[in-house]
């Protein structure tokens, strides 16, 4: 597990639907951080309870997210993707 923390830039409309397991959501959203006064947007990934959690928080916010990283294989590509575990307002 890692932990991020920085400011929410941006954030895509969330996705639905429903499967075998029940009704699904997944919402893809940027981090901006700061390293050495250059400015790095990481992707991270939200499903569930987290995907509704992030989509009330507002653009700008500044967040800290607890996330896995996930690599995946599909025509014989490697993608990998950040999976948001927590997600926690900036105190």
């Amino acid at each position: 597990m890692f932990i991020v923390t920085g400011k929410l830039s941006d954030k895509s409309i969330m996705k639905t639907g429903v499967s075998e397991k029940g009704i699904w959501k997944i919402m893809t959203f940027l981090i901006e951080k700061t390293r050495k006064r250059k400015p790095i947007k990481i992707p991270f990934t939200a499903k569930g309870k987290l995907a509704d959690k992030i989509n009330d928080i507002a653009i700008g916010e500044k967040i800290t997210i607890r996330f896995f990283i996930e690599g995946k294989k599909y025509n014989d590509k490697y993608f990998t993707d950040c999976v948001a575990i927590e997600i926690d307002k900036f105190v």
